[in-house]
C-alpha cells in the first residue's frame, strides 16, 4: 500500500508523523510498518476491510480511509475427476462436496463442478460476520442436500432432490443457524418432508435461527411445505414454489416466530394458499 502525505510546515519545527490502523473488517490485520507511508498488510480471514492513514504534525491531523477486499481461497470439487485424498485445487479437485465442508473455514468457497453427486453433506463449519464460508455450484449439480448446523453459510445454485425419510434428511435444506443464505437453486421432489427448513426447535421465536434468507430458488413438488421458517428476522424471498404434493398440507411457506419478510414471485397450485402464523 501506498499512501502520501505533507506537511505545511506549521507549526515551525514541527514533524510530520503517519500511523496505519485499521477501521473495520472481520479479522485481524498486521501491517509491514504502521508508521510508513509505504507498507503492507496481511489479513487474517477474507473479507471487507477498511483501513486509516492518519497523519499529524502535532497540531493538526487528516485521516484517509481505503477500501480493501480480500478473497477467500477456493478449493474445488469434481465427481468425475476428484479424489478426497487430493489437496483440493483446480488441478487436483475432491471428489464429494463433504470433504469440502469437512476443510474449509472461514471465507473460503467451494466450487463444486457439474455432475450427481450421490450424497447429503452436513455442514457443521460457520463463517463470520463480513467472511462466509460458500458453496458455490458452477453447471448443474445434482446432490441429494443440505443439512446446515452452522451459521453464516453461503449455498448457491444446486440441483437438490431426494426421497429419504428420516428427518431432517428428508428435507431438500435444513437450517438450524444464523446468518445463512440458501439462493439461485432447483430444489424439486422432496419426497419426505420440506423443501426448505429454517428449524427452531422448541423455541419458535429463537434467535439462534435468525437472519437466514431464502431467495430466488424454484421449489416445485415439495410433499409437504415449500418453504417452512422458526426463528427470527428471516428473509423468504423472490422463490417460485409450486406443486407441494400432500393434500393437508398443500402450503407454499409457513412462517413461525417474529418478524419475518416474505415475498414470493410466484406460487401457484397450492389448495390450501399461505399461512403465516403471527408471532406468539
Amino acid at each position: 500500500m501506498n499512501g502520501t502525505a505533507s506537511d505545511d510546515g506549521l507549526p515551525a519545527g514541527s514533524t510530520l508523523t503517519t500511523t496505519w490502523s485499521k477501521v473495520s473488517g472481520p479479522g485481524t490485520v498486521t501491517f509491514g510498518s504502521v508508521n510508513a507511508l509505504s507498507t503492507t498488510a496481511t489479513f487474517s480471514t477474507s473479507g471487507t476491510y477498511i483501513l486509516r492513514l492518519t497523519a499529524t504534525d502535532g497540531s493538526l491531523s487528516a485521516t484517509n480511509d481505503v477500501t480493501i477486499t480480500v478473497n477467500g481461497p477456493f478449493s474445488y470439487v469434481n465427481v468425475s475427476t476428484g479424489n478426497d485424498s487430493n489437496v483440493g485445487s483446480l488441478s487436483e479437485p475432491w471428489k464429494t462436496i463433504q470433504k469440502a465442508a469437512d476443510t474449509i473455514g472461514v471465507g473460503a468457497t467451494a466450487i463444486v463442478s457439474s455432475g450427481t453427486y450421490n450424497e447429503r453433506v452436513q455442514i457443521t463449519r460457520s463463517g463470520i460476520p463480513g467472511s462466509r464460508i460458500t458453496f458455490q455450484a458452477q453447471g448443474t449439480v445434482k446432490m441429494q442436500g443440505f443439512t446446515i448446523n452452522a451459521s453464516y453459510v453461503k449455498i448457491d445454485g444446486f440441483e437438490i432432490t431426494n426421497s429419504r425419510s428420516n428427518f431432517p434428511d428428508s428435507t431438500g435444506v435444513f437450517i438450524q443457524g444464523a446468518q445463512n443464505q440458501v439462493s439461485n437453486s432447483y430444489i424439486h421432489d422432496i419426497l419426505g418432508y420440506v423443501g426448505v427448513m429454517v428449524f427452531g426447535g422448541s423455541d419458535e421465536n429463537s434467535a439462534a435461527t435468525n437472519n437466514n434468507l431464502i431467495k430466488n430458488n424454484i421449489i416445485v413438488r415439495a410433499r409437504h411445505n415449500g418453504v417452512q421458517v422458526e426463528g427470527q428476522n428471516n428473509i423468504v424471498e423472490g422463490n417460485d414454489i409450486s406443486h407441494t404434493l400432500q393434500n393437508r398440507c398443500r402450503q407454499s411457506r409457513v412462517l413461525r416466530g417474529g418478524r419475518h419478510v416474505p415475498s414470493q414471485r410466484r406460487v401457484s397450485d397450492l389448495r390450501s394458499g399461505l399461512k403465516h402464523y403471527p408471532r406468539r
